[in-house]
């Protein structure tokens, strides 16, 4: 601001007018949402200008650092808390009377490049095998099976896993490295998720098979809320940076036409404008 515009704004100023459209933007949001769901049945669906081939939410939880607010200089009982991320998109698609794509990918190959449940299989291999070229194989033939919509096949091997391992003693504290309860945790999820791995369908329907573009938003919004160096009050004030990042990210221009709109101050020039403009 005193770079680009000669305005000499402090740091506090910037946050209490941050905070105070962030909260506006949640409020906005409440409303419409509250108009929505009380709106007399039938409801009237909002038709778009231009259909989608294939539109899509995609969600996923982020982390920001919040701290006791009022409690005087310095940060207060720091924690973590959890945020709600969903991305609308777009997306264009084809249907297939057979699985277009049924050998795994080359970048699924790569040792380099992990997503879910990659991530869990992996880690299970990993733990399984103390040999790296073992491993390797053992993953590929794991995510493979996954790929082809075979999940039940590896969360059977994981079982047996689980016999030649042994059980988890109850009650004791068990490192997270333990083998036993990283192929505990894999079957787990495996098992939990299987209903939504039937990915040769979701091929075939023209439909996403990964979790990529939610990772991303996660990451897009963590930018700027997540760090350890950052800390945002509990209550409003966290929920309105994260209402301020989402529009600032968006596609559409939402945050501009909220701030050229937003109510002022009657005694504002803008407001002046607006009612000497109406009088004529």
């Amino acid at each position: 601001m005193q770079v680009v515009g000669e305005i000499a704004i402090s740091d506090r100023q910037i946050n209490k007018l941050t905070t105070a459209i962030g909260e506006e933007l949640a409020a906005d949001r409440e409303a419409r949402t509250r108009h929505y769901v009380e709106q007399p049945l039938p409801r009237q669906a909002t038709v778009a200008e231009v259909p989608p081939d294939l539109a899509a939410v995609f969600c996923d939880g982020g982390r920001l650092r919040t701290c006791q607010p009022d409690q005087g200089r310095g940060i207060h009982r720091p924690h973590w808390r959890e945020t709600k991320n969903a991305a609308f998109h777009r997306l264009e698609s084809r249907s297939f009377d057979a699985d277009p794509q049924p050998d795994l990918p080359d970048c699924f190959r790569n040792q380099a490049d992990f997503v879910h449940p990659l991530e869990y299989v992996y880690t299970a291999a990993k733990a399984i095998h103390p040999d790296a070229a073992a491993r390797w194989r053992q993953y590929l033939d794991w995510v493979t099976a996954c790929w082809q919509g075979r999940v039940h096949n590896v969360i059977a091997q994981l079982e047996g896993w689980q016999s030649q391992l042994g059980p988890l003693p109850e009650g004791a504290k068990i490192p997270h490295n333990d083998p036993r309860k990283i192929v505990q945790a894999t079957a787990r999820y495996l098992a939990n998720n299987r209903s939504r791995m039937d990915y040769p369908r979701y091929r075939r329907s023209g439909l996403p098979v990964t979790s990529s573009l939610a990772e991303s938003l996660v990451k897009q919004v963590g930018k700027r809320v997540k760090g350890t160096e950052k800390f945002w009050n509990d209550g409003p004030c966290g929920e309105a940076i994260l209402q301020v990042r989402a529009a600032v990210i968006a596609a559409d221009d939402r945050l501009q036409r909220w701030i050229r709109s937003r109510p002022v101050s009657p005694f504002s020039p803008r407001c002046r404008r607006i009612l000497q403009a109406n009088s004529a």
